[in-house]
C-alpha cells in the first residue's frame, strides 16, 4: 500500500480573506476558489493547503469542531513554514495582521523559529532554514 497525506483543509470565517493573507504573506500560490468563494485551495508544493467556510462546514459535514478564531485558544496543531529570512518573514506576517506568541528566538537543539496566530488564530511556525 503506497499512502501520502496531500492536503490540510482548515475552516476559517473567510475564505477568500484567508487565501490571499496566506499568498501575500508567505507567497502561496493559489490553486483555486469555488465560486460562492466558501471554498479554496493553496498550491504548496505538492501539498494542498485548502480552506472551507466554518458554517458551511458545521451543517454539511460535521456536528462540531473547535472553530479557528482569535477569540478563543488555538486549535492543537500549528502550519509550519520554512524560510531562509526569519526575522524578514516574521515581520512581514506582523505586517499583515499576525499575532506574535513567540517572537523569534533559538531552541537549545540549534533551531530558529517563532509562532505567530494568522487573521483566524490559527498557529504558525515560522521556521528557519537549516544550512
Amino acid at each position: 500500500m503506497n499512502s501520502r497525506i496531500a492536503q490540510l483543509s482548515l475552516y476559517v470565517r473567510n475564505v477568500s480573506e484567508t487565501l490571499a493573507w496566506y499568498e501575500s504573506t508567505f507567497g502561496a500560490k493559489r490553486k483555486s476558489l469555488s465560486p460562492d468563494g466558501n471554498y479554496g485551495e493553496l498550491d504548496l508544493g505538492g501539498f494542498t493547503l485548502a480552506f472551507g467556510f466554518d458554517s458551511m462546514e458545521r451543517q454539511h459535514n460535521y456536528a462540531t469542531f473547535h472553530a479557528n478564531t482569535r477569540e478563543t485558544e488555538p486549535a492543537g496543531m500549528n502550519l509550519a513554514v520554512m524560510t531562509d529570512d526569519l526575522e524578514g518573514q516574521y515581520q512581514k506576517a506582523l505586517d499583515n495582521g499576525a499575532i506574535t506568541v513567540l517572537p523569534p528566538h533559538r531552541k537549545p537543539w540549534g533551531i530558529e523559529l517563532a509562532w505567530v496566530r494568522d487573521l483566524n488564530g490559527v498557529l504558525v511556525t515560522i521556521v528557519k532554514a537549516q544550512q
